[in-house]
Protein backbone atom coordinates (compact mmCIF):
# COMPACT_ATOMS: atom_id res chain seq x y z
CA UNK A 1 0.00 0.00 0.00
CA UNK A 2 1.44 3.58 -1.22
CA UNK A 3 0.00 6.67 0.29
CA UNK A 4 -0.25 10.01 -1.03
CA UNK A 5 0.83 12.61 1.15
CA UNK A 6 2.00 15.54 -1.59
CA UNK A 7 -0.32 18.16 -1.17
CA UNK A 8 -0.25 21.07 -3.81
CA UNK A 9 -2.17 23.70 -1.84
CA UNK A 10 -0.03 23.21 0.58
CA UNK A 11 3.19 23.32 -1.62
CA UNK A 12 2.34 26.13 -3.34
CA UNK A 13 2.00 28.17 -0.01
CA UNK A 14 4.66 27.23 1.60
CA UNK A 15 7.20 27.58 -1.63
CA UNK A 16 5.56 31.15 -3.47
CA UNK A 17 8.90 31.40 -5.51
CA UNK A 18 6.91 28.58 -7.96
CA UNK A 19 3.75 31.10 -8.39
CA UNK A 20 6.12 33.56 -9.50
CA UNK A 21 7.56 30.74 -11.97
CA UNK A 22 4.23 30.00 -12.96
CA UNK A 23 3.58 26.79 -11.86
CA UNK A 24 0.23 26.91 -10.31
CA UNK A 25 -1.59 24.27 -11.21
CA UNK A 26 -1.68 20.75 -9.13
CA UNK A 27 0.34 18.91 -12.13
CA UNK A 28 2.72 21.69 -12.67
CA UNK A 29 3.42 21.47 -9.52
CA UNK A 30 3.41 18.09 -8.38
CA UNK A 31 5.60 17.44 -11.54
CA UNK A 32 8.05 20.51 -9.79
CA UNK A 33 8.09 18.81 -6.48
CA UNK A 34 8.64 15.26 -8.61
CA UNK A 35 11.85 16.83 -10.61
CA UNK A 36 13.29 19.46 -8.12
CA UNK A 37 11.26 19.78 -4.70
CA UNK A 38 12.20 16.25 -3.17
CA UNK A 39 15.72 16.99 -3.48
CA UNK A 40 15.62 20.58 -2.89
CA UNK A 41 13.60 19.31 0.73
CA UNK A 42 11.05 21.62 0.22
CA UNK A 43 7.73 21.35 2.46
CA UNK A 44 5.36 19.58 0.58
CA UNK A 45 2.60 18.57 3.12
CA UNK A 46 1.54 20.20 6.66
CA UNK A 47 1.97 16.70 8.38
CA UNK A 48 4.98 15.37 6.82
CA UNK A 49 8.57 16.14 8.20
CA UNK A 50 10.95 13.93 6.39
CA UNK A 51 13.74 15.83 8.97
CA UNK A 52 11.75 14.67 11.64
CA UNK A 53 11.41 11.14 9.84
CA UNK A 54 14.35 10.65 9.57
CA UNK A 55 15.96 11.56 13.02
CA UNK A 56 13.26 9.96 14.88
CA UNK A 57 13.46 6.70 13.30
CA UNK A 58 17.29 5.64 13.46
CA UNK A 59 16.56 3.04 11.91
CA UNK A 60 16.10 4.39 8.68
CA UNK A 61 19.57 5.39 8.38
CA UNK A 62 21.31 2.21 9.45
CA UNK A 63 19.75 0.34 6.90
CA UNK A 64 20.79 3.00 3.96
CA UNK A 65 17.49 4.97 3.91
CA UNK A 66 18.67 8.35 4.10
CA UNK A 67 17.76 10.82 0.89
CA UNK A 68 14.56 12.61 0.87
CA UNK A 69 13.23 9.94 -1.88
CA UNK A 70 14.00 7.54 -0.04
CA UNK A 71 12.75 8.43 2.85
CA UNK A 72 9.36 9.25 1.43
CA UNK A 73 9.26 6.57 -0.97
CA UNK A 74 9.71 4.71 2.99
CA UNK A 75 7.07 6.78 4.81
CA UNK A 76 4.93 5.72 2.17
CA UNK A 77 4.73 2.36 1.56
CA UNK A 78 5.73 1.35 5.08
CA UNK A 79 5.86 4.18 7.68
CA UNK A 80 2.21 5.30 7.48
CA UNK A 81 1.07 1.65 7.95
CA UNK A 82 3.66 0.59 10.46
CA UNK A 83 2.73 3.65 12.50
CA UNK A 84 6.21 5.53 12.37
CA UNK A 85 6.16 9.42 13.65
CA UNK A 86 6.35 11.09 10.48
CA UNK A 87 6.34 14.38 12.10
CA UNK A 88 6.18 16.48 15.58
CA UNK A 89 2.44 16.91 15.06
CA UNK A 90 1.44 13.51 14.03
CA UNK A 91 1.47 10.44 15.74
CA UNK A 92 0.01 7.79 13.27
CA UNK A 93 1.15 4.83 15.97
CA UNK A 94 -1.54 6.58 18.31
CA UNK A 95 -3.64 6.91 15.68
CA UNK A 96 -3.51 3.07 14.97
CA UNK A 97 -4.04 2.34 18.81
CA UNK A 98 -6.58 3.83 19.74
CA UNK A 99 -9.10 3.67 16.41
CA UNK A 100 -8.33 -0.24 15.62
CA UNK A 101 -10.98 -0.84 13.93
CA UNK A 102 -10.04 1.82 10.75
CA UNK A 103 -6.73 -0.34 11.19
CA UNK A 104 -8.00 -3.93 10.33
CA UNK A 105 -10.47 -2.53 7.67
CA UNK A 106 -7.70 -0.76 5.99
CA UNK A 107 -4.62 -2.63 6.91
Amino acid sequence: MTVNVFDSKFYAFANPDLAKAGLTTDAQLFNHFQAYGLVEGRSFSPLVDLKFYSSNNPDLAQNGVTTNAQLLNHLQTYGVKEGRKISPFVDLGYYLRKYSDLSRAFG
